[in-house]
């Protein structure tokens, strides 16, 4: 019942962030110097949890339709942002993208949040089926992407700005469960236990497919050295 779902590190490296299926989300310190802020206020299993970029804040996605934003430090509530009709899988906020974050959810669609604000900018549906993951991905701070998989076993790509779909990139023979991007290469992690590598500059070109795991593969993470991901 208590199981943890998700984990998030604080850009500045000082905090840690989990949520849980027992609803809540627990912010903490890893000087170990507090017992960390319980975030309460979602009615069921927070499935995902993301620090801002500045690391004052906390967001967080849930079973019960709603993302939430929360003051890291004190554990506040600030905002509660509702668009989604089903539960809400993923969350990111857009890295140069002007205080804006974006969701996944199990409606098959994807929405572009002003956060301050906590007006929802823009929906789009992602190919009709449930979004399990999203990220976003800037090259030289003028192409932005969104990017996305799902029960489809599709990665798919989209304009920042507009939501226009620019890429649908199949290969994957079972849900994408994770996809994280890393400037003009994106990588999926996939049920069907292989980790793939996208060109999103070329075209979306599958550049090499990872193998070794012998169960679904649930995350993966580019290290940024442009040699190494963790899975």
């Amino acid at each position: 019942e208590n199981a943890v779902t998700a984990v998030a590190i604080s850009a500045d490296g000082r905090l840690a962030a989990t949520s849980s299926l027992d609803s809540t989300t627990i912010v903490s310190e890893f000087s170990g110097s507090n017992t960390g802020v319980v975030l309460r206020g979602h009615v069921g299993s927070v499935e995902c949890v993301a620090f801002s970029l500045d690391s004052a804040t906390v967001m967080t996605a849930s079973v019960d339709h709603n993302l939430k934003l929360w003051d890291a430090t004190t554990g506040r509530l600030l905002r509660t942002y509702s668009k989604h009709v089903d539960w809400v899988n993923a969350i990111v906020f857009a890295a140069a993208g002007g205080g804006k974050a974006v969701s996944g959810s199990d409606d098959g669609t994807i929405v572009l949040w002003d956060v301050e604000s906590g007006s929802a900018l823009r929906s789009w549906r992602a190919g009709g089926a449930a979004v399990k993951t999203v990220d976003f991905a800037c090259a030289g701070g003028r192409r932005k992407w969104v990017v996305s998989g799902g029960m489809d076993c599709i990665v798919r790509v989209w304009d920042f700005e507009s939501g226009a779909s620019l890429l649908a990139l199949t290969g994957h023979g079972k849900e994408v469960r994770h996809v994280r991007a890393d400037v003009t290469v994106a990588f999926s992690a996939s049920r069907d236990k292989t980790i793939r590598m996208w060109d999103l500059d070329g075209g979306g070109a599958c550049l090499k497919t990872f193998y070794g795991h012998a169960l679904p593969v649930n995350v993966v993470v580019p290290l940024g050295d442009g040699r190494h991901v963790l899975s």
